[in-house]
């Protein structure tokens, strides 16, 4: 009778091990990467993260914490990922500037944190970029914030804005030295988003929610 006990205990016990075990496998880690693998990943695919520069209205380079905060405050929080869906190129209409301005559709794929009534809207948005091939951004999916959720245009905050693999790694274009590297050393500039180029989409989501917490 004590035996029969004793292995209905090591049964219970094996069994709550293997979902313990199992459900710890699902929780995303991080990606320890060297800073050589890091700027190779961005190189990589530098062209489908150029156009992520562009400048956001003086909010620039937040750290997680303070944007996700700033979003908590205003009630805008608001994670998605995104597909292009048309791109468009056009030439600067400024004098000497080489740059091509890229006219984009891009579609709401998922909804992470947020309003999911906006999944599989459009959003129309113009960036710009040094090439001016622009064609191969069709397709190509991404994850960041979305401003002006009370407005009636919607717009990206591209600092925390990345490339999503076919593999669901991010990449962002921070994750190569910026053109004011200076100004990064001396602390006067956060990048904080080009930690996060090498890892994965889940990881990203959960830190996401652990700074909303």
């Amino acid at each position: 009778m004590i035996s029969l006990k004793i292995k209905k205990l090591f049964g219970i016990a094996a069994i709550c091990l293997c979902v313990t075990v199992m459900f710890s496998s699902c929780d995303p880690g991080k990606t320890e990467l060297s800073p050589e693998e890091t700027h190779k990943l961005c190189e990589q695919y530098l062209d489908d993260t150029a156009w992520l520069t562009f400048p956001y209205n003086g909010m620039n380079y937040r750290s997680l914490e303070d944007i996700v905060g700033y979003f908590q405050k205003n009630d805008t929080l608001l994670l998605c990922s995104y597909e292009i869906t048309k791109a468009e190129g056009e030439p600067s209409v400024f004098e000497n500037d080489d740059r091509t301005f890229i006219n984009m559709t891009l579609t709401i794929k998922d909804v992470y944190i947020g309003d999911s009534s906006v999944k599989g809207k459009e959003i129309y948005f113009k960036a710009n970029q040094e090439s001016k091939e622009v064609s191969h951004l069709v397709g190509k999916k991404y994850v960041g914030f979305i401003d002006g959720v009370k407005q009636e245009n919607l717009i990206f905050y591209t600092p925390w804005m990345f490339l999503i693999t076919d593999d669901d790694t991010l990449v962002s274009p921070f994750g190569c030295p910026v053109e004011n590297e200076e100004e990064v050393a001396k602390g006067n500039l956060s990048v904080d988003s080009r930690s996060y180029t090498g890892q994965k989409l889940d990881y990203f989501i959960a830190k996401v929610k652990e700074a909303g917490e």
